[in-house]
């Protein structure tokens, strides 16, 4: 399914994340808690990780393009 559209959407962290916390791209297709000025948020993160590759449970939206 299309970002944005649709159910939640199960992701791969590369980090832990908090539930709540905005998740952007990251490398390798996995999502990020950090934000960067190259980077998209994709969504709000409704379960958490403890570590890279822990799989979330997302809220996405449709990308959004982060600005420093």
């Amino acid at each position: 399914l299309l970002l944005g559209k649709g159910a939640t959407k199960k992701m791969v962290a590369n980090a832990a994340i908090t539930a709540g916390a905005r998740v952007y791209t990251a490398a390798a297709g996995k999502v990020s808690p950090t934000f960067g000025s190259t980077l998209f948020q994709v969504g709000i993160a409704l379960t958490a990780a403890a570590a890279d590759g822990d799989i979330i449970e997302v809220s996405d939206c449709a990308p959004i393009k982060t600005n420093s």
